[in-house]
């Protein structure tokens, strides 16, 4: 064998190595890449699990039984995240700076605290009567603090310390406005 067909041989054994060693390097950051990408997908959607998930809305009803029929105010919240939360209590909100606590103590209502599991549904009930005495309440309560019915909030309190609010029918925000 000549000595340059040796070299020429060399040569293209030594190109064909550093191909090889180029497309290794390549895959090499390209399985980098894939494994930090991975990393991320899996940080995000762990703690994404651990944010709950309420949805809910206030809007008016209508409570019919074979005695009456009563006028509501229906508060109904939704459990949308994979795990269970707590609800601990509800009230209104107004301005973000004044809260009223509101209490449900009749037997059209859920009780508080409740746990609710991935699905479950609260139902809260304030019933009106005939002289619309809540309507008053909140519109002499919001009036105080010199705000509208426009800035009136629904917010759900979580066992974890959460805050979720909730979107309020414009018909109840009327209802109070005629109060005021």
């Amino acid at each position: 064998m000549d000595e340059k067909v040796m070299a020429i041989a060399t040569l293209n054994a030594a190109r064909d190595a550093a191909d090889w060693a180029f497309w290794s390097m390549i895959g090499t950051w390209f399985a980098g890449v894939a494994t930090f990408l991975a990393v991320l997908t899996s940080l995000y959607i762990a703690f994404r699990d651990k944010k709950s998930f309420i949805g809910g809305k206030v809007r008016l009803g209508h409570i019919f039984s074979d005695i009456d029929d009563k006028s509501v105010v229906a508060i109904s919240v939704v459990n949308r995240s994979l795990h269970a939360v707590k609800l601990k209590s509800i009230f209104w909100e107004v301005n973000g700076d004044y809260e009223f606590q509101q209490l449900f103590r009749n037997p059209a209502s859920d009780p508080l605290p409740i746990r609710l599991e991935h699905g479950d549904e609260a139902h809260y009930r304030i019933i009106l009567n005939e002289d619309d005495d809540w309507l008053k309440r909140i519109a002499m309560r919001i009036s105080k603090v010199n705000s509208s019915p426009e800035r009136l909030r629904c917010v759900v309190a979580l066992s974890t310390g959460e805050r979720v609010r909730l979107k309020i029918d414009k018909r109840i925000k009327s209802k109070i406005k005629q109060f005021m």
